[in-house]
């Protein structure tokens, strides 16, 4: 019961304002009450707190797979990862595994295809192998989905 009234007057006294603009404190001791063999037991309420809700950052959208496959491209081919991180120009994990096969110097961006359907291919040259890259088609304009390098 000690502990009860201990928070209504805390909840109280916070609840109670002044026009100044200094913010008040308010401190409380933890309610004690006794035990049968006469030990003093302390009790402490806990109110529950809301964690801000996580976000995960969406790749960035483009006008057309082109678009997206030279921005892509271009930073594979300077080998600037964290640019291509910073840029959202994919999810993080596709991006991983394209900067785990470097761009060699003969490298070429082959093009995309139109998207028609809602869904597009881009190819990128890379010696004997290359890589595929999906972008799919939202409102806002077309995102890398999924990149698939092969030697």
């Amino acid at each position: 019961m000690a502990a009860s009234a201990a928070l209504v007057v805390a909840l109280g006294a916070v609840g109670c304002g002044t026009d100044s603009d200094d913010a008040a404190t308010t401190t409380t001791e933890p309610a004690s009450s006794s035990t049968t063999d006469g030990a003093t037991a302390e009790s402490s309420t806990t109110l529950p707190t809301t964690e801000a809700p996580t976000t995960t950052a969406l790749p960035t959208a483009f006008a057309t797979p082109a678009d997206a496959a030279s921005a892509l491209f271009s930073a594979w081919k300077s080998g600037d990862s964290a640019a291509a991180g910073a840029l959202l120009l994919a999810p993080a994990a596709e991006l991983d595994k394209l900067f785990a096969s470097p761009a060699l110097p003969e490298a070429k961006n082959r093009g995309c295809d139109d998207g028609e359907f809602g869904t597009a291919s881009c190819f990128f040259g890379n010696g004997q192998g290359g890589v595929n890259v999906s972008l799919g088609g939202a409102a806002n304009g077309w995102t890398v989905s999924s990149i698939d390098p092969f030697s």
